[in-house]
């Protein structure tokens, strides 16, 4: 009963429900990435390698939006617009991966994802900070990590099996995140007084 409660508390939260979602699809996309980028970089006529350093430029590139100066915005930011610019950078990646013809444009798309990868991770444990107290966060993180796996199988399983051609395949996801990002700010009068909720 106590369990279901809590479950009842998490979802009437919409900090906690953007966490989650934003977990989910952030998740979902590095799915999709990890399906079809090798297919990507093979249809074009690259070597398998090219999968491996593209993938490394994502993750240096968020690596360097930790680190970086650039980190000071998510204290001056409510953590639900830099979640949506996240997000959209993350879109926005999958449509410049569908039209990439070349090494350039592919490297140029794994360093946009990599942005946005670097402020959707920590709007989303922000978020999920300041929408819960400290006696439920334990469990909050629990469901928080359940929607990360939930969403790395929805990924390249619905692509699979939806039977899409590899362009498609980018071309949707990158409107499922645009249209996340943009339902994420309706409704955010809620959300306006960052923190306001953190214990």
């Amino acid at each position: 009963m106590k369990t279901e409660y809590t479950l009842v508390l998490y979802f009437k939260s919409t900090g906690i429900i953007k966490a989650f979602t934003g977990a989910f699809f952030l998740m979902f996309s590095q799915g999709v990435i990890a399906y079809l980028l090798p297919l990507r970089v093979q249809e074009l006529g690259f070597d398998s390698k090219v999968t491996g350093t593209l993938l490394s430029t994502f993750g240096i590139v968020a690596v360097l939006v930790f680190l970086l100066p650039t980190n000071r915005i998510f204290d001056k930011i409510a953590p639900v617009y830099t979640l949506a610019l996240g997000i959209s950078l993350m879109g926005i990646s999958q449509l410049l991966l569908s039209a990439s013809v070349n090494i350039a444009l592919l490297y140029g798309a794994l360093a946009c994802y990599g942005v946005g990868f670097g402020f959707l991770f920590p709007s989303i444990n922000s978020l999920l900070i300041d929408s819960t107290s400290k006696e439920y966060r334990g469990k909050a993180y629990g469901y928080f990590y359940a929607f990360f796996s939930f969403g790395v199988v929805v990924g390249s399983s619905l692509l699979g099996w939806l039977a899409l051609g590899i362009q498609e395949g980018f071309i949707l996801t990158g409107i499922i995140l645009l249209v996340f990002a943009f339902l994420t700010l309706l409704g955010n009068k809620s959300m306006l007084k960052s923190r306001q909720l953190h214990v």
